[in-house]
């Protein structure tokens, strides 16, 4: 286990007293991450700066009137404290740490942070019961919104959820060598917590509290609707909790008191519809009491529960029991199975007598039980759902288990047998850190420890905030240590994992070498092709855009990252002219035209453009005008990018490796063009307003008919095998540049290699909100024709539009390539708004968007 970069505060901005707060961090499935802290990072803000003792101790004592003040639950209109400390939520994505951005700020302090399954919605909860959800404005990393909002009267949560919203796709770790995605992934049988009528998920979350109470929201149109149950027949103190959800529907609710005495009490959660609104039913679950109270010579009085895990939020069937006591801890292993047991007749019904399978209940048994010297601060457990059922011979998979330390380590625990496979030690890492500005004598010095842990969605990264308000990224996967090294059949696997779910695949890039890069984008392509055909289709898009990302971690892998931007948009836009063509006559029609389209340009290899249209009915592609002219901007996209990749090819044909050096040899990708060339025909056939425009040097030249020519003839080049391009050929694409004007052809959404791939020798340390100036910038690849020069011109990456050096509307940028985009829709017709509402979440890379000043570069 290695920290890759860490991320903190200039000295000039830390709070003096930030570590006598409680911090969080938490990663969503976009692996943006979130966390809380009181130290303010807002650029141009200035925060107060404690150097004197009685400043000292003004600060302390508020600090102590306030955590009186929450022992004895006065109300908040009670409260006549004024706070100088404000606990404020930033979030970040986890490639650039060092951009954050403020989602809130309140005076009370933050105890409960939680992502959604879709990573656009923030959870919070204060020590004052408020629970809040904040969303994405238009989808925008940095402008946020409260949506929702509830109080639970004063309650302290002590842990909440997102209700699961059904569906599971597990991974077969034991099939991780097959190259077929249904035998490694499958889906699983998982209910949704609350059902609406008409079988739809319902969106909100559960929270349990301090008192015993169960508090539901539901998020509804205009307001939020909370409910309220107690959890137990009979209210009681609890310490610590935790939630996880089984494949019927049911939450599990683990819980104590933190005594050791004390029961570990289960209950089985029910939330169901009924005619005057949602009903929440809460039953007793099977419990157990902790194994080191049950030991006579493990007893101690200063000894408490610290931590109640389950091992994965969606199996309810082990959790991990942290005992600690003022010396060292302990951790228990529990499983939960069905056992059987004999009723007496008196019991027995006429079904037990009949019945082959004897009467079962559940029971809670211990596994193992591990000691460590220090007391257990925070636990991390695995998100993605693995089966397994052979044993592993890496220690580290299929998953592990990370636990912090007051001591300032960090270890990874097999899950399996609990033993350590790795550790890191957070003190030996960031040594002594100073605190505000006061002399050199009254500086303080403490420990650090992580206050916070979470693991990635895949496993692969380790996300910690230590007491010091410092942000650290650590890599489990292939570090130095020989314990921690994988194959790359499950680098592969989990590639493929993210390609099927829609889950972001950066963490993923953490468990790479660059010397292996190469290897891992072969077995993916080999891997892809062996799917159906329907498959292929599917998750295309998401095959490219992983395949991009691999690409540019690569050191001679940048053309073809270009490459593949090329083909997602060539293959988008043709999904999207297809979409639009309608048969004219429903119930004589065998076939879509698009089908016929496609069966016809495969079939014949004719380079004259009229002929093809003499075998197509026409009136099959009848589309408003209205429509073709909002399509013009893509239309004429689809032209200079032809125009470009014929002209290109006499420049580069000693060149192995040149942009569009993958696409020339695509026989699938030259196709696509020629049918989409033929789409425009017959299109400007009817308006010819939404023809792409040519500067020609002849008035009388049919560009369309000469690339249609041109790729065609590529195109029977590529389908026969010939790696060689013919002279006649190459004379005819050496006449372009002299026919008609070439564009440039810009692809900004390259982008610079992922921070980790840039800093892999050592631990790189950041500062929040100043840019790096050792980091690669991102680069914006101009294919040129030659003789020509780069304009200063912003493009639209989504729409194709040019939107000129200092855009007067509101501009958003794509946090990790750079790339550009208006916010607000130019689009008129539905075809154009569907374009738009596919690049709404994500940019063209799969990065999030942020709003931006039009000055930006």
């Amino acid at each position: 286990m290695e920290i890759t970069h860490t991320t903190s505060s200039p000295t000039t901005r830390k709070h003096a007293f930030s570590h006598m707060f409680p911090q969080i961090c938490v990663i969503s499935s976009r692996n943006v991450v979130a966390f809380s802290t009181t130290q303010n990072l807002n650029v141009g803000e200035s925060v107060p700066k404690y150097q004197d003792k009685d400043d000292i101790d003004h600060v302390t004592g508020i600090y102590a009137r306030a955590q009186s003040l929450f022992q004895e639950e006065i109300s908040t209109k009670d409260r006549s404290i004024s706070y100088e400390v404000q606990h404020r939520v930033y979030v970040c994505d986890i490639d650039k740490p060092w951009e954050v951005y403020e989602v809130t700020a309140t005076e009370d302090t933050i105890c409960q942070l939680q992502w959604d399954a879709s990573g656009v919605k923030l959870l919070m909860a204060d020590q004052l019961g408020n629970c809040t959800v904040w969303g994405m404005k238009d989808y925008l990393l940095n402008v946020w919104e409260c949506i929702g909002r509830s109080k639970t009267q004063g309650e302290e949560v002590i842990t909440l959820s997102w209700l699961h919203t059904g569906g599971l796709l597990n991974y077969n770790a034991d099939k991780r060598d097959s190259g077929l995605y249904g035998e490694k992934f499958t889906r699983g049988r998982f209910s949704p917590t609350l059902n609406q009528f008409g079988g739809r998920a319902s969106d909100g979350w559960i929270a349990i509290t301090a008192t015993g109470l169960i508090f539901v929201g539901l998020l509804g149109n205009k307001e939020v609707v909370t409910l309220c149950e107690s959890l137990g027949p009979v209210r009681c103190r609890l310490q610590v909790a935790d939630i996880a959800f089984s494949s019927s529907g049911e939450l599990i609710v683990a819980c104590t008191d933190g005594q050791i005495s004390s029961c570990i009490q289960c209950f089985k959660i029910t939330l169901a519809m009924n005619k005057t609104g949602c009903a929440v039913t809460s039953q007793a679950h099977a419990s157990f009491y902790i194994k080191c109270y049950t030991e006579m010579n493990l007893k101690d009085v200063s000894s408490s529960v610290s931590h109640v895990k389950f091992l994965s939020q969606e199996d309810p069937s082990s959790i991990l029991i942290f005992v600690q006591n003022n010396v060292s801890s302990q951790i228990e292993l529990w499983h939960l199975h069905e056992q059987a047991v004999s009723l007496h007749k008196m019991f027995q019904t006429s079904a037990d007598a009949d019945s082959i399978k004897p009467f079962s209940m559940l029971k809670w048994s211990h596994q193992m039980t591990i000691k460590h010297g220090s007391k257990p601060v925070a636990v991390a457990v695995p998100i993605l759902p693995i089966i397994q059922h052979m044993p592993e011979a890496v220690p580290i998979l299929p998953k592990c288990i990370a636990v912090a330390f007051k001591d300032g380590t960090v270890k990874l625990l097999n899950t399996h047998t609990l033993q350590t496979v790795a550790s890191v030690n957070m003190n030996s890492v960031g040594g002594s850190v100073r605190f505000g500005e006061p002399p050199q004598e009254k500086r303080l010095k403490t420990a650090t420890y992580v206050q916070s842990l979470q693991q990635t969605f895949f496993g692969c990264g380790l996300l910690a905030l230590d007491n010091l308000g410092n942000l650290h990224v650590m890599k489990i996967f292939n570090t130095y240590d020989p314990s921690t090294q994988v194959p790359m059949t499950h680098v592969v696997s989990l590639l493929e994992y993210a390609i099927l779910s829609g889950y972001d695949w950066w963490d993923i890039l953490l468990s790479l070498k660059s010397g292996v890069v190469e290897s891992v984008i072969q077995r993916l392509t080999e891997n892809f092709s062996k799917q159906p055909q329907y498959v292929q289709e599917a998750h295309c898009v998401r095959f490219l855009l992983v395949k991009a990302s691999l690409n540019r971690c690569s050191t001679s892998g940048q053309n073809r990252a270009v490459d593949c931007y090329s083909k997602l948009l060539l293959g988008s836009v043709s999904t999207a002219f297809k979409t639009i063509l309608r048969p004219r006559n429903l119930s004589g029609q065998d076939k879509s035209p698009a089908e016929k389209l496609s069966m016809t340009c495969s079939k014949i290899a004719e380079p004259d453009l009229e002929k093809i249209l003499l075998n197509l009915e026409t009136k099959d592609f009848f589309v408003e005008i209205a429509i073709l002219q909002s399509l013009q901007q893509l239309i004429q996209w689809i032209a200079d990018f032809s125009l470009y990749l014929l002209a290109s090819l006499p420049l580069y044909q000693n060149y192995t490796s040149f942009p569009g050096a993958s696409i020339v040899c695509d026989v699938s990708a030259l196709g696509t063009l020629r049918e989409l060339l033929v789409i425009i025909r017959v299109w400007g056939l009817l308006s010819t307003s939404c023809l792409p425009t040519f500067t020609t040097m002849s008035g009388n030249l049919d560009c369309l008919s000469l690339l249609f020519r041109l790729l065609t003839k590529l195109w029977i080049i590529a389908k026969d095998g010939n790696s060689e391009l013919d002279d006649a050929f190459l004379d005819e694409c050496c006449l372009l540049p002299s026919q008609v004007f070439i564009p440039n052809m810009e692809h900004s959404s390259l982008g610079a290699p992922p921070t980790i791939f840039s800093s892999q020798q050592h631990t790189q340390k950041y500062e929040f909100q100043q840019t790096p100036e050792h980091l690669p910038k991102p680069r914006t690849v101009l294919l040129l024709p030659d003789g020509q020069t780069s304009t200063l011109v912003k493009r639209d990456v989504v729409r194709q539009l040019h939107m000129g050096t200092m855009p007067s509307e509101k501009v958003r940028c794509c946090s990790r390539c750079g790339s550009l985009s208006l916010v607000r829709s130019t689009a008129k017709s539905a075809a154009t708004k569907a374009w738009d509402k596919g690049w709404e979440k994500t940019c063209i890379c799969g990065g999030q968007w942020k709003l931006v000043t039009t000055g930006v570069d």
